[in-house]
């Protein structure tokens, strides 16, 4: 069986040497030498979203310095002052050089840093920018994906908007509504403030992403060549000392790219498959005010065909429509009859598929370190790119040739010792066969970026994160999970059935991680704010 050789290239540092200094942090005086490797992992905890710095020790001296996205959900109070506290401290602890900054999807929640604090990064010098080959504006797929990305989102947008002008919701179906309504944070916005320009699909379009774009047009230009990865492609941080990265995902293939969900079995991830969503949502949103669909497909998912159907304005002068699905409620309502507002059921669903089909495209890394060991970040990447991780696009299994060995997704898998969870710990984002159930080391630790007063209360996510993942994950990681909500000493639990071994793992899994001097104030439940240290630190 034929092996793909996958591409290998070298990241330099974003400056020839640094003079020796620990990376800044509050580790405890001789704790760096109790590891032979002394990586650093650091993970800011502004809330709901991303912020990754990871710092590598150099043989020779200095340390190469890494980040993995910036950002937080739209719609946290104080989100952009928590930012430029997240940003200050980056420029302070690289000096002002960041070796190789990544920015693994078009979400707010991974992006909104670098356009809140976009002065303090304006002074950061970047050595190069890494994104997915979705991003790659030479790259005709991406821009087919984009465009039509840009065309749902407006859709989107514009059909919420409408609907409440043209519906009496209320309810069940209200709550539909604002379930769909916060899916637009991801994209920066703000549902209840911003509102689609006027213009039609077209302009909305275009706007829909300008706020995650200009974000990523920003990281695009920060540096002079920035970098679009495809799965199978390998580099090596220049100076680190032999630290390799693997490219994951995401998957090329599009049948790939667009599975989010399980199947109907759900055996796949650790939760049931959602109902699939329907584009009715959309058509009916689009075309209740006559609107042009600007070439999309929506005409199919409308119920009856042009010649059939009457118009809510015109049928209320319809003697018989008037009598029967529009009068006046009297004790013998016949608004059950009527059938208008059906399609708002899937306003939810369809919303979740355009958040999950952007996830899918996150680049998703391994980074094995010189001993072995591997740091998994798959960014928010959802079924289809986490499976594709295992196959090549000629449907052989992924091998990388490193020197003399063969590298395999497995591999990288078993030898995982700290995993960034996906999507704060969505129930789609975490495979479980070909995903969390490889991950065997002992030395297993996971970091989860949530924050679940905003995910619950704030944005009505109440399985964000996901139960019966969490409870696994705990099982594997023997307990050695860092949430950014929660603080460290909360980690052994409090469940009667502690084990000295389990509690043991603990302790010295706790011995390696500091958090910040510096506090911030986050909301919490009665509107009280409390604070909480900016960042944990977990050396390795």
């Amino acid at each position: 069986m034929a092996k793909k050789t996958a591409k290998k290239s070298r990241a330099k540092p974003a400056s020839k040497r640094r003079s020796q200094q620990s990376p800044r942090g509050n580790s405890a005086p001789g704790q760096e030498n109790q590891h032979e490797y002394a990586l650093r992992v650091r993970m800011y905890r502004q809330g709901l979203g991303d912020c990754f710095l990871l710092s590598f020790p150099k043989p020779e001296k200095g340390y190469f310095h890494l980040l993995i996205d910036c950002g937080v959900i739209q719609g946290t109070p104080d989100g952009a002052s928590l930012m430029r506290a997240v940003a200050a401290d980056i420029a302070q602890t690289t000096a002002g050089k960041i070796d190789v900054l990544v920015a693994t999807h078009e979400h707010w929640d991974h992006l909104s840093g670098f356009i809140q604090a976009k002065e303090t990064f304006e002074n950061v010098e970047v050595g190069q920018v890494w994104l997915a080959w979705t991003e790659d504006p030479r790259n005709d797929s991406a821009c087919r994906l984009r465009t039509e990305r840009a065309h749902r989102l407006a859709a989107l947008w514009i059909g919420l908007s409408q609907m409440h002008q043209r519906l009496d919701v209320d309810g069940q179906a209200r709550s539909t509504l604002e379930r769909a309504s916060q899916i637009l944070s991801f994209f920066g916005i703000d549902p209840a403030v911003d509102k689609p320009p006027p213009a039609g699909l077209g302009v909305a379009a275009a706007a829909a992403l300008k706020t995650t774009g200009d974000a990523m047009d920003w990281l695009r230009a920060k540096s002079p060549a920035p970098r679009f990865f495809e799965p199978g492609e390998q580099i090596e941080l220049e100076g680190t000392g032999g630290v390799q990265v693997y490219v994951l995902g995401p998957p090329t293939d599009t049948a790939k790219l667009f599975k989010d969900l399980p199947t109907s079995s759900g055996r796949e991830t650790y939760g049931a498959r959602l109902a699939a969503a329907e584009r009715e949502f959309f058509t009916n949103a689009l075309f209740g005010d006559g609107m042009e669909a600007d070439g999309l497909q929506f005409y199919q998912a409308l119920r009856f065909e042009s010649k059939y159907r009457i118009d809510e304005v015109g049928a209320q002068e319809m003697p018989f429509f008037r009598d029967h699905y529009f009068r006046p409620s009297d004790g013998d309502d016949e608004a059950w009859r009527r059938i208008d507002a059906n399609w708002t059921n899937g306003a939810a669903e369809l919303a979740l598929k355009l958040d999950n089909d952007t996830n899918n495209t996150s680049l998703a890394l391994a980074f094995e370190l010189p001993d072995g060991r591997v740091l998994l970040f798959p960014g928010d990447a959802q079924v289809g790119n986490w499976e594709s991780w295992h196959v090549d696009d000629n449907g052989q299994p992924r091998v990388w040739q490193v020197g003399t060995r063969n590298v395999t997704t497995k591999s990288l898998l078993n030898r995982t010792v700290l995993y960034k969870v996906g999507h704060h710990g969505s129930h789609n984002a975490t495979l479980r066969a070909q995903g969390l159930e490889m991950m065997i080391d002992s030395q297993l630790a996971a970091m989860l970026p949530v924050d679940v007063y905003i995910a619950h209360e704030k944005k009505g996510w109440k399985e964000m994160p996901f139960e019966p993942l969490l409870d696994r994950l705990n099982e594997l990681a023997q307990g050695r999970i860092l949430q950014a909500d929660q603080d460290k000493q909360a980690l052994p639990g409090e469940s009667a059935d502690r084990q000295s071994s389990r509690l043991e793992a603990i302790e010295r899994f706790l011995a390696r991680v500091t958090e910040a001097n510096q506090p911030i104030g986050v909301a919490t439940p009665g509107k009280k704010n409390v604070q909480r240290p900016l960042y944990f630190d977990y050396l390795l």
